[in-house]
């Protein structure tokens, strides 16, 4: 029998398996890796991917060697650049989201990240005997590591604590934790030495407001911090930043440049020419002076930069991967400076960097970093395991070589979906990808008004984790099926014609979709605050009457009281509660910035009265999940 055509009796095995386990198991084990065993591989093949994702590359001082972080890999490789050949592979306890050396290339530190615990730690690699001297726990999801100038102190992005984790790397100690925005992803030091800046992933705040008051900004933030105070000023971008996937410093020091997506989620996404949905580009943010400076669009008139992800600076060119566009877009760094002075707001000007940027068409897929050494890019492909060499005569640059670093490539329809999910080229004019509006498949915190439920009703962005198997979809439910919502996606948001090929890819992808340990989590369990929650979920306030295990909802609609000013129904989809720790702000139109503010509102199915101690417990297990 083929079990993948028979989706129901996977569902039937996960819920007698969850009945036994959970009948064994203690109390506290966290329900959202109970939930986990819905997610079964669905593909069935013999073979195994041997996929490699290279997610970050930096060159050695001297200019002879590339460093690679392979994420699906779980290794570092060697690139030697005169052969252009991996001379020397180092295998790592997990998979490698960020890299940085010391000044003499002598040390390579690598953060890394699973789901196993410790949940993340970094490594440090000894680079000519290619061993590794030490492994330090470095709290959840760590990445982007950054030295002082000094070599002292190691600073590293714990992305989903929303702080930035401090090493003293005399004693390899934690000796600080930083709070900041939200998500840091990415963060960079002024040369002095004086700053930390780090880019804040996603947007934070309610978000209904705009749909009733156009003059407030929804946007991701810069946080500029400084080192020895720990004080921390942030710094919003332009209204409907977010995706904020790397920063870096300019050559003097004095600015920072952060890539990420403008969306212009105030306006019904009718159309998409002219970046009507998406533009992608860059922000100049002035260090010192700590404020915005602009925005500069990386798209042209008839033509996007889907998904802007890397950025590096050398020899006055800024290098930015549009990893959904697949290209490497150069902006010359002093001719922007000098064309910025007097400038007023250039979020919606395609034409302002157009004299003095160059895009460049790549033959990798999904660039997410680059680096230059002697007058070379290294451009990486994430989806492709290759690496394009660029190089440049007077600025301008051209695709010289490229380096295959697995010939021998394997993928599952679950990696060739997820692929396609960041992939521009299946949008008309290569505005967006599935990614832009749902970052890394989750939620981008906005509120869209997307016509499938009539025009003037803007809705919460939604996650798309479990969404295959809690139809219906969309939060108002005007989708029967995930399947369904898709093919609409790719139609009416991407404005192409679905391939069903495509779209059963898609499919596949999100339906291998694993939830994040919950950061609220103690040592793996749920703590003594969550279990009062647990205990107050399914007795007193009977939230799983709705928000049933395992999956956290009854998949149906029902009418709260909850309807907005601007709603034209009542009714909302019960959403599953799994990873809800990560999915601000809440409610159908995003009215509430975080679970506590909802549950005092007392407008969500809670009739009876509710203690300030209940309301924590109930927050504890809900962001537990």
């Amino acid at each position: 029998m083929n079990i993948r055509r028979y989706p129901f009796l996977l569902c039937a095995l996960a819920f007698c398996f969850f009945q036994t386990y959970t009948a064994a198991e203690d109390v506290s084990a966290p329900p959202s890796l109970i939930a986990e065993m819905l997610f079964l591989d669905k593909e069935l093949s013999s073979k195994k991917p041997n996929t490699l994702s290279p997610t970050d590359i930096i060159a050695s001082p001297d200019g002879k060697t590339l460093y690679i972080a392979q994420h699906t890999g779980k290794r570092i490789d060697y690139i030697n650049i005169a052969t252009n050949q991996i001379s020397r592979t180092i295998q790592l306890p997990k998979a490698p989201t960020g890299l940085t050396l010391s000044k003499d290339g002598s040390l390579l530190y690598v953060t890394c990240y699973s789901e196993e615990r410790p949940l993340g730690v970094f490594c440090i690699i000894n680079t000519a005997a290619g061993t590794i001297t030490n492994t330090i726990t470095a709290g959840h999801s760590p990445r982007s590591p950054v030295l002082s100038p000094d070599e002292k102190t190691l600073y590293i992005c714990n992305q989903y604590l929303n702080s930035i984790a401090v090493f003293d790397l005399t004693s390899l100690m934690q000796s600080a934790a930083i709070p900041v925005v939200r998500e840091p992803y990415a963060a960079a030091i002024t040369p002095d030495g004086q700053y930390l800046v780090a880019a804040n992933y996603l947007p934070t705040g309610r978000s209904d407001i705009p749909s009733m008051e156009l003059e407030v900004t929804i946007s991701a933030a810069v946080s500029i911090i400084n080192t020895t105070t720990k004080e921390v000023v942030s710094i919003e971008l332009s209204d409907g930043s977010h995706s904020l996937a790397d920063i870096a410093i300019s050559t003097d020091g004095k600015f920072a440049y952060v890539t990420h997506v403008l969306a212009r989620y105030t306006i019904p996404p009718t159309t998409i020419e002219r970046g009507w949905i998406n533009s992608n580009g860059f922000s100049v943010i002035d260090i010192y002076n700590k404020k915005m400076v602009n925005v500069i669009l990386l798209d042209d008139m008839d033509k996007g930069a889907a998904n802007p992800w890397s950025i590096h600076v050398a020899d006055d060119l800024i290098l930015v991967t549009a990893a959904g566009g697949h290209e490497l877009i150069t902006v010359k760094e002093s001719t922007l400076h000098q064309q910025l002075v007097g400038q007023d707001d250039l979020s919606y000007k395609f034409t302002f960097a157009q004299a003095f940027k160059q895009r460049i068409r790549l033959n990798v897929k999904g660039p997410r970093s680059v680096c230059m050494t002697g007058g070379k890019a290294y451009v990486p492909g994430y989806f492709s395991d290759n690496i394009d060499i660029i190089s440049f005569n007077q600025g301008s640059g051209t695709v010289s070589g490229n380096v295959n670093m697995n010939p021998g490539i394997v993928r599952t329809n679950a990696q060739k979906g997820e692929e396609l999910f960041y992939d521009g080229s299946i949008c008309m004019q290569n505005w967006q990808t599935c990614h832009s509006c749902h970052p890394l498949t989750r939620t981008d915190g906005l509120n869209w008004d997307l016509l499938n439920d009539g025009e003037g009703n803007p809705k919460n962005d939604k996650s798309l984790l479990m969404s295959h198997f809690t139809p219906p979809s969309m939060v108002s439910g005007v989708r029967d099926s995930a399947e369904i919502a898709v093919r609409a996606g790719i139609q009416y948001i991407l404005f192409s014609t679905p391939r069903e090929e495509d779209a059963v890819l898609i499919d596949e992808f999100l339906k291998n979709l694993r939830p994040v340990p919950s950061p609220f989590l103690v040592n793996g369990r749920l703590s003594e605050s969550a279990q009062r929650g647990m205990a107050l979920f399914n007795g007193k306030f009977k939230c799983n009457d709705c928000h049933s295990a395992p999956l956290y909802t009854d998949k149906k609609l029902h009418d709260l009281g909850t309807k907005g000013p601007v709603d034209q129904r009542s009714a909302f989809d019960t959403p599953t509660l799994i990873e809800t720790w990560r999915t601000a702000p809440y409610l159908h139109d995003g009215r509430y910035n975080t679970l506590k503010e909802l549950f005092k509102d007392g407008k969500h199915g809670i009739y009876i009265p509710i203690t300030d101690q209940e309301i924590d417990d109930l927050v504890e297990y809900n962001n537990s999940l």
